[in-house]
């Protein structure tokens, strides 16, 4: 008779000393500290892609309001190469 797949081995596969339980126990603890991180991590993310988003609403918002003279201003002195300091940083990408 088969045993299901999903079945615990037999009581003499676990080796002597029960070394078999304490690799599982291990392996299991390493799963969790492994599924702990990758929780972490995205949590982390959410939280820079709001950050994120956030930051691109200020941008987009602090361009509408900036006059389209000084947008002009800056393109020109970029294209000829004059080093302008960026007040924005994301207004040199959305330009």
């Amino acid at each position: 008779m088969r045993q299901p797949a999903h079945a615990a081995p037999p009581c003499w596969a676990a080796g002597a000393g029960g070394q078999g339980e304490r690799s599982a126990r291990r392996q299991a603890a390493e799963i969790k500290r492994a599924a702990a991180a990758l929780s972490a991590l995205k949590s982390e993310l959410a939280k820079l892609e709001e950050q994120l988003e956030e930051c691109s609403r200020c941008g987009a918002f602090l361009l509408r309001l900036t006059p389209p003279e000084w947008l002009a201003d800056q393109a020109a002195a970029r294209a000829s190469d004059q080093q302008v300091p960026c007040l924005l940083s994301a207004c040199c990408c959305l330009l």
